[in-house]
């Protein structure tokens, strides 16, 4: 039994020693995917608090020093050609009133004449639409307030964010600044990130709005083994920045390696019985002939006693020779 318990604890062994590597890379892996997500997520907030404390300035300056629509589409245009990320850039008065815009699409200012106002990232009272809730809850909170993802007027996932503009503890409007996500995600996601992990932003209904990565046309991505959640903007927005793993080495049921090692070994176990089984056999047989052997060597060295073999019915089988001289057969 010994060999067999020893080919057993082998097999255990190198069993555990797989699922311990396996875990192993599972965890350098789940840490990998958590590290890279956290690099980026701090790369987009950082940049975004630094745009929102340059807009927080921009929106003292408006109330403060009484800037003209003019001054402020110089400062926007400005502000704009540094950060690629800004798609359109607005003054708004507090009856939601547009005195200034630069857009990104065509780089023209615009001084607005009208109240009317078309543009779907532009709030409009009474509108269920994001801008509209994120230009309530600025002028609600007096402070910079950020909305959730939805899609503008070029087809783009954007969001915003909406910093009060306070004049003497009076609400007189808003600055506006329209964000593209996929921008975001493409200039300030280090490109080491992207590299070795998928990534993705989501909104608060889990949809994909943007991803490094695509499936081919015609065929399904494959599901992430791994992956790592962490919210995109300063503030709560919904949106959700996720980085993703896939796992490159087969897992353990895959493994090549430890089949042919278990194949090794249950063949070894098959051995080892099957030695067994023969080694008790000739045991038994050995033991018989030992036995025949002393039998035969007794009814042979008998000479002055006369011996008979007889079965329970009384025929002879085995007799000595002494016994057949005494009995006169002979």
């Amino acid at each position: 039994m010994g060999p067999l318990v020893s080919v057993l604890l082998f097999l255990a062994a190198i069993t555990a020693a797989f699922w311990y590597l396996r875990n192993e890379e599972i965890d350098r892996a789940t840490e990998s995917v958590r590290r890279d997500t956290e690099v980026a997520q701090q790369q987009i907030r950082l940049h975004l608090i630094e745009n929102q404390e340059q807009l927080v300035r921009m929106a003292r300056e408006l109330v403060a020093r009484d800037i003209d629509s003019n001054a402020f589409l110089a400062q926007a245009a400005a502000f704009q050609r540094e950060r690629p990320e800004v798609r359109k850039l607005a003054w708004l008065a507090a009856n939601r009133r547009l005195r200034a815009l630069q857009d990104l699409i065509t780089f023209a200012p615009d001084v607005a004449t009208s109240a009317e106002v078309a543009d779907v990232s532009l709030p409009v009272q009474g509108q269920a639409s994001e801008p509209e809730f994120t230009f309530v809850a600025a002028r609600d909170a007096r402070q910079p307030v950020y909305s959730h993802a939805f899609t503008d007027a070029s087809g783009t996932h954007v969001f915003q964010v909406q910093v009060p503009l306070i004049d003497r503890g009076n609400f007189v409007g808003t600055v506006l600044v329209d964000y593209s996500i996929e921008a975001l995600v493409r200039y300030f996601i280090p490109s080491e990130v992207t590299r070795r992990h998928a990534v993705k932003v989501l909104d608060a209904n889990g949809k994909t709005l943007v991803s490094t990565v695509a499936a081919m046309p015609g065929q399904k991505a494959a599901p992430p083994s791994l992956q790592y959640d962490l919210p995109l903007a300063p503030m709560s927005n919904g949106l959700v920045l996720r980085g993703l793993g896939y796992r490159t080495s087969i897992g353990l049921i895959g493994n090549t390696l430890f089949w042919m090692v278990v194949a090794l070994s249950v063949l070894t176990v098959w051995m080892l019985l099957g030695t067994w089984r023969h080694v008790r056999r000739r045991a038994q047989i050995q033991g018989a002939l030992v036995q025949e052997t002393n039998f035969r060597r007794a009814m042979e060295n008998s000479m002055l006693t006369g011996m008979r073999a007889m079965d329970l019915e009384g025929p002879h089988h085995l007799c000595e020779p002494g016994f057949l001289r005494h009995d006169g057969l002979q």
